[in-house]
This record gives C-alpha cells, sequence and structure tokens, in this order.
C-alpha cells in the first residue's frame, strides 16, 4: 500500500527489539499511520535485506553488535553510500553517548540512549512523520478543500485520515484525534 510506512528496527538485544517494535506499533496505530516493522538482529542482515530491493522509511540502528560483525556507523555508511540511500530516516540507538559525534556524517535523524522510553520513541515518531510528509513525500495542504495530500512511491494522493486546523497562518496537522505536528 503506498501510505505505508516501513520500518526497520536493527539491535542483537532481544529485549531492545522486542520493546521498540511493540511501542513503535502502538504510537504508529495511535496515530492512525499503517505501518510494517523488520526486526533484524545483525547489521549485516539489514544490509543483505536491502541488497535483496528492501527499502526503508525509517531505522532504528544499534551501534555496536557482536565482536567480528559490521556495526552501527559502518550499517549507516553502506545505506548512505553502496545503496545509495539518502532518503531513510536513520536513528541510532546506544548504551554510549560517546557515538553521537560520528553520526553527522551520515546525517541521521536522532540519537537515542539505552534504556528506550516510550516518550523518546513517540517524539522521534512524530518528528519524523513531520519531517517525512513536508519533505520526502512532497506533502502540502490545499487550503480550499482543506485536505493535506502526499506524493509517495510516486502518485500525489489524499490522505482521508488527516484533518487539518487552520489558524492565521499556521496549521496542525491530526489523525485519530491526536496531533502529529504543527506548522507555522
Amino acid at each position: 500500500m503506498d501510505s505505508m510506512v516501513k520500518v526497520a528496527v536493527c539491535d542483537d538485544e532481544k529485549n531492545t527489539t522486542d520493546y521498540l517494535k511493540l511501542a513503535l506499533a502502538g504510537i504508529f496505530d495511535g496515530l492512525g499511520v499503517e505501518n510494517e516493522i523488520d526486526v533484524f538482529y545483525l547489521g549485516s542482515d539489514l544490509c543483505r535485506a536491502m541488497e535483496a530491493g528492501m527499502r526503508y522509511d525509517l531505522i532504528f540502528l544499534d551501534i555496536g553488535f557482536g565482536e567480528g560483525e559490521i556495526n552501527g556507523v559502518e550499517v549507516g555508511h553502506i545505506i548512505r553510500e553502496v545503496h545509495d540511500d539518502v532518503v531513510v530516516s536513520i536513528v541510532y540507538i546506544s548504551w554510549e553517548k560517546r557515538y553521537a559525534d560520528q553520526l553527522f556524517e551520515i546525517n541521521t535523524l536522532d540519537f537515542m540512549t539505552k534504556p528506550l522510553t516510550h516518550e523518546n520513541i513517540e517524539r522521534i515518531v512524530k518528528r519524523f512523520l513531520k519531517i517525512a510528509f513536508a519533505t520526502r513525500w512532497g506533502g502540502g495542504v490545499n487550503l480550499f478543500t482543506k485536505k493535506i495530500t502526499s506524493r509517495m512511491s510516486h502518485r500525489l494522493k489524499t490522505l482521508p485520515i488527516w484533518k487539518l486546523a487552520i489558524a492565521k497562518s499556521s496549521f496542525t496537522c491530526t489523525t485519530a484525534g491526536k496531533t502529529i505536528f504543527t506548522a507555522h
């Protein structure tokens, strides 16, 4: 389906992947956004899936994997350079903050330290949706019909689940009764 958000979660800790997958599904579902979440336990598995043609809108990527395994920073470089995917939003996750400086050249959406919290995950999802809608999906607002349109998969599509509240020169995008973002 055109409007589905495809997410990859890549972490070698099953507790982290389980929590993140459950939290993401609940957040997207609560916002009325169709989603598909794939889980990988090794960075090399994510790379192989992308080599086979899988494309994601959002990736939550651990930095440290087991000894001898490619690390998340290297995976990010592969995604950006080898797969030439400069569009996917990457969120790095780690127990340590020391990696944050290395991630700027990969153009990441965010960096989260473990343990993960539902509030941080929701904040990042809303930020992702705001940026993706405004830039990646070619979204716009038709002030006459008060509908928000989004260009996804090269087809212009009106999303009937989104509602628009116009106030002076700003608008708020909500779905399922919850505000996703406000633009001024």
